[in-house]
C-alpha cells in the first residue's frame, strides 16, 4: 500500500476512534440490554472529548473551507460516564 501522508495517518487515526467508540456503544447497547454485566462509572475527561470531537469534523470542515475553533481549557473537570466492564 506503501507510506500514508500526514492527512491519510490523520483520516485513519479518526476511523480507528469512530471504530472503537462504536464498538463500546454496541457493549453498553448489550449490557442494558441484556444485563449480563454491571455499568461502571468512571472520569470522562471532557476536554479529551472535546477534542477529538473537533479532530473528526476537520477533514470535513476543510473541504468546506470552514475554520474550526475552540476554547477548550487544557484541563476540565471530568464529568462521570457509563462503561461496561
Amino acid at each position: 500500500m506503501g507510506d500514508m501522508n500526514r492527512e491519510q495517518k490523520a483520516a485513519l487515526d479518526i476511523v480507528a476512534d469512530k471504530a472503537s467508540l462504536l464498538s463500546r456503544l454496541v457493549d453498553d447497547i448489550i449490557t442494558l440490554q441484556y444485563g449480563r454485566e454491571h455499568i461502571q462509572l468512571h472520569p470522562l475527561p471532557l476536554a479529551e472529548v472535546g477534542r477529538n470531537a473537533l479532530r473528526a469534523a476537520q477533514a470535513s470542515a476543510d473541504q468546506a473551507q470552514i475554520a474550526l475553533r475552540h476554547n477548550i481549557p487544557t484541563t476540565c473537570r471530568p464529568s462521570s460516564a457509563t462503561s461496561s466492564g
